[in-house]
């Protein structure tokens, strides 16, 4: 008689229980998605590095050829990494490029000895230093 009195026990999680799964991943998300959206960043940063170094060098056989000889403004940059915009200046070969992607940077080369200087890249995140 005793045991059709007692109910049986359904199995389940209580509202309280979930709750509190569904804040413990709530926190978890909220501390991954920033990490996440660094590594954007990063990405980006890396590319345009990887851009100038590129860059300067064929800028340095330019100068080396006697082909660049006046200042060089690159206006844009393709998605898919090809540049265009060329267009001569004036004499001292100043080349920037910006485009309109991720960062834009600019650097200077004598055209007489070839010397390249460091770019600065201008970015959402502050300047920063070619290695």
């Amino acid at each position: 008689m005793m045991k059709v009195l007692q109910k049986k026990r359904k199995g389940g999680f209580t509202l309280i229980e979930l709750i509190v799964v569904i804040a413990i991943l709530a926190i978890l998300a909220a501390i991954a998605i920033p990490r996440l959206g660094g590594f954007t960043t990063t990405a980006k940063i890396n590319a345009d590095k990887q851009t100038y170094d590129v860059i300067s060098r064929a800028v340095a056989i330019g100068v080396a050829n006697g082909t660049i000889t006046a200042d060089v403004t690159i206006t844009s940059a393709e998605t898919t990494g090809l540049i265009s915009g060329l267009s001569l200046i004036d004499s001292n070969a100043t080349f920037k490029v910006a485009n309109n992607i991720n960062h834009s940077f600019t650097w200077e080369v004598d055209a007489a000895t070839g010397a390249v200087t460091p770019p600065i890249i201008n970015s959402a995140t502050g300047v920063i230093t070619p290695d």
